[in-house]
């Protein structure tokens, strides 16, 4: 399921703040998450010669980027794990690979990495998490700038693009925007089962705010010691992939 994986995920890059030898942490997510936009996230694992480079590649050639090139996002978190096992951990000489990736990326792009083991890979397993949020339109950056002519390829994925956005805002001027409601997890909320069932259980395009005011409720019925105003949840009027 892929909001089960998106919110493991998330959990997991929390989570390196206590074990992970660079960190990446609660804070690091949600700045992360807040730079606005569509926000999405996406995991490659590999094994053998190259196998961070390849991770790397798998996770950012990964259907649910939905096409879109990180270079475009305003945020980026790039998330390693690799086995515990000392013969099979991450060497020196891989994390070439990582720099290779940070020359890549636009300047002005916020990223931050972080590594940490898993004991759940086997043998020479590595894997990494990319989370990147703050996208751009696709329409607003293909478009014919510098004399350039669109390619053909370039045209349909215009056109699909804003085939997308029809269906999900509706074709007619005069229909209502759907807004996405989403619940910002606070690290006391992350041992919370009803919690993240609760979430889990509505897909966040078709949450409404007697959801969103449950999830609340369920994250403040764990710290009875916090404020009701502890819970932070954001509503955004464009399509995010996470929450």
């Amino acid at each position: 399921d892929t909001l089960t994986d998106a919110v493991r995920s998330i959990v997991e890059i929390i989570n390196m703040g206590g074990s992970g030898s660079v960190n990446l942490d609660f804070s690091d997510v949600d700045t992360c998450l807040r730079a606005g936009g569509v926000a999405v996230m996406s995991t490659g694992v590999a094994t053998g010669e190259d196998r961070l480079r390849k991770a790397i590649d798998a996770a950012l050639e990964s259907p649910l980027l939905n096409d879109r090139d990180i270079q475009d996002s305003k945020s980026l978190r790039l998330a390693v794990f690799s086995p515990e096992d000392p013969e099979h951990t991450l060497k020196v000489d891989e994390m070439g690979h990582i720099d290779k990736f940070m020359k890549d990326i636009n300047a002005n792009v916020d990223f931050k990495y972080g590594l940490a083991t898993d004991p759940s890979l086997t043998d020479d397993q590595v894997r990494v998490i990319v989370l990147a949020s703050g996208f751009r339109n696709v329409t607003a950056h293909l478009t014919e700038d510098d004399n350039h002519p669109l390619t053909e390829e370039e045209t349909e994925r215009i056109n699909a693009e804003n085939e997308r956005i029809s269906n999900y805002y509706g074709r007619e001027k005069g229909e209502r925007t759907r807004y996405t409601r989403f619940y910002v997890l606070k690290p006391e909320d992350l041992d919370n089962e009803v919690l993240i069932a609760d979430i889990e259980s509505v897909p966040t395009v078709r949450r409404t705010d007697t959801d969103l005011r449950r999830i609340r409720q369920n994250s403040n019925s764990v710290d009875a010691g916090t404020s009701a105003g502890a819970a932070e949840e954001t509503t955004h009027g464009e399509p995010t992939d996470a929450h």
